[in-house]
C-alpha cells in the first residue's frame, strides 16, 4: 500500500518537487504513486517571476508594478496539466493562488 492510499481517509502526503523531477520520469513515478500533494521548491518565489532585464530597462515604468515573467512556472503547469492536476503557488506575491492547469491554450 503506498502513503497517500494508507493516509487518505485523513489528509494529503506531500512531497516538494524541483524541475528535475519533471524531467527524470522515474522520479515522477515514484512521486506520482506515493504523494497527492506537490509544493515547488524555489522556482514559485516572487524573484522568479520578476522580468528583471525588462524592469532594468524602464526602471521609471515598473517603479510600482513590477514587469513579471511565468517561465519558471511553465513546466510545472504543463506536467500538471498532462496529469490532470494543479498547482499551488503559495509564495507568489504573498498570497495563496491555486493555478490551475485545464486549458490547452496555456500550452502553445
Amino acid at each position: 500500500m503506498n502513503l497517500k492510499t494508507a493516509f487518505s481517509s485523513r489528509f494529503k502526503i506531500g512531497a516538494a518537487i524541483s524541475r528535475m523531477n519533471l524531467d527524470c520520469p522515474g522520479n515522477m513515478k515514484f512521486l506520482l504513486d506515493q504523494f497527492n500533494s506537490f509544493t515547488v521548491e524555489n522556482d514559485m518565489k516572487p524573484m522568479f517571476f520578476l522580468d528583471n532585464e525588462e524592469m532594468f530597462s524602464e526602471p521609471q515604468k515598473y517603479d510600482l508594478e513590477p514587469k513579471l515573467c511565468f517561465d519558471f512556472a511553465i513546466p510545472y503547469l504543463y506536467a500538471a496539466f498532462r496529469k490532470g492536476r494543479c498547482v499551488l503557488a503559495p509564495a507568489l506575491y504573498t498570497f495563496q493562488t491555486g493555478m490551475c492547469a485545464s486549458d490547452d491554450s496555456l500550452f502553445p
